[in-house]
């Protein structure tokens, strides 16, 4: 992209050399003497001008891609492990300036290794990207949706209560249960629900939450349970 923009600085300032070399017979006329200078140097102006205009776009645009990279999954599109952890110190700080609260829901795709091992790795990056897009489609903007790593996720759900939290991962836990994904059919997941307590900070929040996950898992998979 460097070397195009730099091709492209040089065409112009070669088209502006030609144009010159054009205007050398009337340079002895005073008059157009003057009128082509002004004209050459504004041109060239004009032409550095937009040079760096468009370096700097380009710039900006390189580095809001660095930025989209450091906190979305590549794959899915959405929030990732740093996304999250941003979002949760966020609504944390948030809460305990406003004396509200959120909950969090963190869950994983049921047996999803055996889906790699039968049908590739492949297939497993579709049944994410779809399972993404399925979950992102039956939530609040409000909310805040990533993928905490492999086969986890989490969602954030600010102004709700554990009771609330625990309905809609049951709701979320039928609608994948009863869609049918390209390529592997039925897929399921397992959910832990937890909510903001006193002194909660991140790692404890999911912690909680990892439990209640681990507890469905053990009771065999494809339920949701609170902490």
């Amino acid at each position: 992209m460097v070397l195009e923009r730099k091709y492209a600085l040089g065409y112009s300032l070669f088209i502006i050399f030609i144009t010159i070399v054009m205007g050398f017979p009337y340079f002895h006329n005073p008059i157009a003497f003057d009128s082509l200078t002004q004209f050459y140097i504004s041109t060239i102006l004009y032409t550095l001008i937009l040079f760096y205009f468009q370096k700097l776009v380009a710039v900006y645009i390189q580095s809001d891609i660095l930025r989209k990279n450091a906190y979305y999954d590549a794959l899915t599109d959405i929030g990732n492990k740093r996304s999250i952890d941003s979002w949760l110190e966020s609504e944390i700080k948030r809460c305990n300036e406003t004396n509200s609260v959120f909950s969090i829901i963190y869950f994983d795709i049921d047996y999803f290794k055996k889906i790699n091992d039968t049908f590739g790795h492949h297939i497993g990056d579709s049944v994410l990207i779809e399972f993404s897009s399925l979950i992102k489609n039956h939530i609040r903007p409000s909310d805040f949706f990533g993928r905490w790593g492999g086969e986890e996720f989490i969602i954030i759900l600010t102004n709700q209560f554990l009771t609330e939290v625990t309905q809609f991962a049951e709701n979320l836990r039928k609608i994948i249960e009863d869609h049918t994904f390209q390529f592997v059919g039925k897929v399921t997941a397992s959910f832990g629900v937890s909510c903001l307590q006193p002194n909660d900070v991140p790692k404890t929040l999911i912690k909680r939450a990892d439990q209640a996950l681990y507890i469905a898992k053990n009771h065999g998979r494809n339920m949701v349970k609170a902490n």
